[in-house]
């Protein structure tokens, strides 16, 4: 009964976020996954009213990982992809943070799970695991 007003939520926090202010309207789409730090309370108070919210969990996943913060972003991956294991989407997220994390081994193994779910996304994830790690400060 919630989805309604959560959905409201995330659009109108997609709508005042200063990345997707600063696209060109050409490029201009709903994509919760350019929020920044204030979107972040947005998309958990979506998961905290409707915890079976797939893409609130993934798009939280998504811009937790864009922001740095691994863990967390794990952690909703994890979540997404207990909702729905065969989503391919979710797979390839939690691989690219498995990727960040350094955990070459898990990444590749959320690699063999996506290559029988989606082949372009598993083909991405792979160019994201032969890619070399980034330079440290």
């Amino acid at each position: 009964k919630n989805s309604a007003l959560v959905l409201f939520v995330v659009w109108m926090a997609t709508l005042a976020s200063p990345v997707l202010a600063q696209t060109p309207a050409a490029d201009r789409r709903i994509d919760i996954t350019v929020l920044d730090e204030q979107g972040l309370a947005v998309l958990r108070t979506a998961t905290q009213l409707r915890p079976d919210f797939l893409e609130a969990h993934l798009n939280l996943a998504i811009t937790l990982r864009q922001l740095g913060r691994l863990p967390e972003a794990r952690e909703e991956a994890d979540r997404a992809i207990a909702l729905r294991p065969d989503y391919p989407l979710a797979r390839y997220h939690r691989g690219l943070i498995l990727v960040r994390q350094s955990e070459r081994e898990a990444a590749g193994r959320e690699l063999q799970v996506l290559q029988g779910l989606d082949p372009g996304l598993a083909a991405r994830l792979h160019a994201a695991l032969e890619a070399p790690p980034p330079a440290r400060p």
